[in-house]
C-alpha cells in the first residue's frame, strides 16, 4: 500500500506575487514589515486585528463578493501568521481560482447524478482526529478499482465544496489540512485520465509530498490511531468516512447552491491577479 500526501498548510503560498489590493496598499505593506513575526500570546488580539482590518478593506474591493461569514475572515486571518498584506491576497485568491477555474467550483450541487456517483467511487472525509501539528487530515481512496467508474472532475468538484465547508463551518485558526491519499487501487488507466490541464490548474491548489513505503515519515505527521481500518488502523471505514462528508454535504446543500458559490467579478478588478503567475498556491 502506497500513500500520498497534500498539504494544503497555513504557510502556504510559499511564492509571492503582486496581489492587486486597492486602497491602502502602502499600509498593509507597512504592517507586513512590522508584524512579519507575532508571538504565540498575541496571535488572538493580532487575529482579530486582521479580522477588522479586512471587514474595512473588502467593500473597497468592488471584484470581491461581499463576505458575510466571519468565521471564513478568522481563517484568512489565521493562516496568514500575522501578516495583513498575505490576509488580503489569501482571500483574493480565494474568490479568484473560482473564476479562473470554473471547472473545478462550478455545478456545487451535492445530490447531482455527478457527484453522487463519485461517492460511490472515491472515499473522501476528515479523519475523526488531528495530525501531530494539530492539523486536519482529509483521506482520499478509490473504492471502486475499474477507471471506467472514475471521473476527476465530480471528485475535485466535490473536494472543494468540503473544503469550503470546512472553512465557515468548523474553524481551525493557525492550522491547515493534510489530505492524505491511498493509491492501491489506482492504476495508470486511472492517471491517464487526468489531462496535463487539470494537473497544472491542480498545482495551482495544493502541493504534494509522496511517501510510497516509509510509514515511519507518515505516521510521525499522522498518528495511526485516527487512520481507517483500511489502512491498518483504528478509524472508521473509507466507506464510512465518506458516507458522513456526502451526508454533511448534503445537509448544506443551499449554502453551497447560493454564498458558496460566490466568485470574484475579474471586470471590476482594479490591479493585477494574485494567482497569475504559474506555481502560486492559494491553500
Amino acid at each position: 500500500m502506497s500513500f500520498s500526501e497534500s498539504s494544503a498548510s497555513s504557510d502556504k503560498p510559499k511564492q509571492e506575487h503582486s496581489d492587486g489590493t486597492q486602497g491602502g496598499n502602502e499600509d498593509i505593506q507597512g504592517q507586513q514589515e512590522e508584524n512579519s513575526e507575532v508571538k504565540p500570546e498575541n496571535e488572538a488580539n493580532r487575529n482579530e486585528e486582521i479580522v477588522n482590518y479586512l471587514k474595512e478593506w473588502l467593500p473597497h474591493q468592488k471584484h470581491i463578493p461581499d463576505v458575510k461569514n466571519e468565521k471564513l475572515l478568522y481563517h484568512f486571518a489565521a493562516s496568514s501568521k500575522g501578516n495583513i498584506h498575505t490576509a488580503c491576497k489569501k482571500i483574493d485568491s480565494y474568490f479568484t481560482v473560482r473564476t479562473l477555474i470554473p471547472d473545478f467550483y462550478d455545478t456545487r450541487d451535492p445530490t447531482s447524478d455527478a457527484i453522487v456517483q463519485s461517492c460511490n467511487c472515491i472515499s473522501l472525509g476528515f479523519l475523526p482526529g488531528l495530525a501531530s501539528d494539530g492539523s486536519k487530515v482529509m483521506l482520499i481512496s478509490l473504492l471502486k478499482r475499474e477507471p471506467t467508474e472514475f471521473e476527476f472532475l465530480p471528485f475535485i468538484r466535490r473536494l472543494f465544496m468540503y473544503i469550503d465547508l470546512n472553512f465557515v463551518k468548523d474553524l481551525n485558526p493557525g492550522q491547515g489540512i493534510y489530505f492524505l491519499t491511498d493509491c492501491q487501487n489506482s492504476s495508470l488507466n486511472h492517471v491517464m485520465k487526468l489531462t496535463p490541464s487539470v494537473v497544472r490548474k491542480c498545482s495551482v491548489c495544493f502541493q504534494f509530498h509522496l511517501y510510497g513505503h516509509e510509514y515511519s515519515k507518515l505516521f510521525a505527521i499522522i498518528p495511526k490511531e485516527i487512520l481507517p481500518r483500511d489502512a491498518g488502523g483504528h478509524g472508521p471505514s473509507y466507506r464510512e468516512i465518506s458516507e458522513t462528508a456526502q451526508e454533511q454535504l448534503v445537509s448544506e446543500r443551499n449554502w453551497l447552491l447560493t454564498e458558496g458559490s460566490d466568485k470574484s467579478i475579474e471586470i471590476h478588478r482594479n490591479g493585477k491577479c494574485p494567482i497569475s503567475s504559474t506555481g502560486c498556491c492559494i491553500m
